[in-house]
């Protein structure tokens, strides 16, 4: 059966990016079996399928739709993602979006879910009695990964939709890995107007041709030079040698790690926990869950 679906703009950016021999291969596929697989659809909007929607559509090809029931957009997306998390590589940029994105989303469910049963007790209920998890918790055990991990890919998912509403191709070259960024440098360019966004794109996708044959025009001159000139050995008296003091960054420790535990116990003491915003405290949730990640690691080099 025929039918003209809609898109949406949010839900395609879910997609997951295929190689041009994946393409070829799904348009192989369609053409000698046909559609088997429906396209899922939610009030009418595409949920899964885009590609095998557009060539069954551009080659007049027969399909299916199945329509999913969900009951707002929150629940649709967090469907999507969980359908597709499983399919990509876990250290790819695809992975920690699709996380955060689930993250984002479910948490706004889960407020809701928390609201509603707070309605529904009873005066001499305990509230402690419909205490849920976190929701960092809650992905992170459904996934198998740390839960500081799930909010620091919800920050991401976050800055990524930024990036997408400024310069969708940019956001493309990013998912897809053309455009390698270090996290710390995600929050400017979410900042960046259409502009500086279009010259930081041009910058970063010439960059890669010219990095390489740089890179390979200094090994060989590195290696021409080696064959010419023999090697001369280096030798330092030990009274030039610079002082090198191997605690003073242990001791820089010793200096600053109290003044973290006093504010967090100051903070824990100050604050009425039940009035703070649940969004505030699962973001100090997770940042203490990354500190105390660190604390570990480095409580087995001192052993």
């Amino acid at each position: 059966m025929k039918y003209t679906l809609q898109t949406d703009t949010e839900f395609m950016q879910l997609c997951v990016p295929a190689s041009q021999e994946e393409t070829e291969q799904l348009e192989r596929s369609l053409l000698m079996q046909g559609c088997r697989e429906p396209i899922i659809t939610w009030n009418g909007i595409i949920l899964d399928g885009h590609k095998r929607y557009q060539f069954c559509r551009y080659e007049e090809m027969e399909f299916d739709v199945q329509e999913m029931d969900f009951h707002n957009r929150e629940e649709a997306i967090a469907w999507i993602c969980r359908q597709r998390i499983p399919f990509v590589h876990r250290h790819s940029v695809m992975y920690k979006y699709l996380v955060g994105k689930l993250y984002i989303n479910q948490k706004k469910l889960d407020r809701v879910m928390r609201k509603q049963l707070r309605q529904q007790l009873e005066p001499d209920t305990n509230p402690e009695d419909t205490t849920q998890w976190p929701t960092t918790l809650k992905i992170g055990n459904e996934l198998g990964i740390n839960r500081c991990t799930v909010g620091r890919n919800g920050i991401f998912a976050e800055i990524m939709d930024a990036i997408a509403n400024n310069d969708s191709e940019l956001y493309q070259e990013i998912i897809a890995g053309n455009i390698h960024i270090q996290k710390n440098e995600l929050p400017e360019i979410a900042q960046m107007d259409s502009g500086q966004l279009a010259a930081f794109k041009r910058r970063h996708l010439a960059k890669i041709p010219i990095v390489r044959e740089s890179v390979s025009s200094k090994r060989q001159k590195s290696s021409d030079a080696a064959e010419q000139k023999p090697e001369k050995q280096l030798t330092v008296g030990i009274k030039e040698m610079p002082v090198f003091d191997p605690d003073m960054e242990l001791r820089g420790l010793l200096f600053t790690v109290p003044s973290w535990i006093a504010a967090i116990a100051r903070a824990e003491k100050n604050t009425d926990m039940e009035q703070a915003t649940m969004q505030t405290k699962e973001q100090l949730s997770a940042t203490l869950c990354q500190l105390e990640e660190q604390i570990r690691l480095t409580l087995e080099v001192l052993k």
